[in-house]
């Protein structure tokens, strides 16, 4: 089995920086909202959890 070089382990570790850059950015890209109309959704069904319809 070769040894690996360090031109090899350069490359390996760019790639996982770059996927875990890339999956960091998703994830920050996915928690938020795009668009004035997708906030709004989301805090109308915030509310329509938090408060029921029916007085008990």
């Amino acid at each position: 089995m070769p040894v690996m070089t360090m031109r090899r382990w350069a490359l390996l570790i760019g790639v996982i920086l770059i996927g875990a850059i890339a999956a960091i950015w998703y994830y920050d890209y996915r928690s938020k909202c795009h668009g004035i109309d997708e906030c709004a959704a989301r805090a109308a069904e915030g509310h329509e959890r938090d408060t029921p319809t029916e007085h008990r």
